[in-house]
């Protein structure tokens, strides 16, 4: 869909084989399942290191020669300005974000758009967590 809006055309891609240390796979059942057992292994969730965790824990922790009153910036309201200003600003042809919503669409967003992102921006900022 997205990739219809913007005009753009992406070419699907096809195996008629897969070469695995064992055979050759030609049957297309066989070749799905073995294309999605890869990306179950590649894609795993990796387990945290705790002892790594350790090692880092201090890099982490609040610094004592920040000033408190630095971060209370954080808290003030974002306008629809700065919202189309940094929208603007961003490169092209590359995604922002877990949605992986392309920057060119972003800037292609109409007047009422900019508002619902500033609302929504401020309402993250208020409840002060991302959902």
């Amino acid at each position: 869909m997205i990739n219809s809006i913007l005009g753009k055309h992406i070419d699907t891609v096809t195996f008629d084989n897969v070469n695995n240390s064992e055979s050759i796979l030609i049957d297309p059942r066989e070749i799905k399942n073995a294309t999605k057992d890869h990306f179950y292994r590649w894609t795993r969730a990796n387990q945290i290191d705790e002892e790594k965790f350790k090692e880092w824990k201090q890099n982490y922790a609040l610094r004592k020669n920040i000033k408190v009153k630095k971060y209370k910036v954080l808290g003030v309201e974002i306008n629809q300005a700065e919202v189309i200003e940094t929208i603007t600003m961003l490169s092209l042809y590359k995604a922002i974000g877990q949605a992986i919503i392309l920057n060119e669409i972003l800037k292609k967003l109409l007047t009422k758009e900019y508002k619902i992102i500033t609302r929504g921006l401020n309402a993250y900022i208020k409840l002060r967590t991302i959902l």
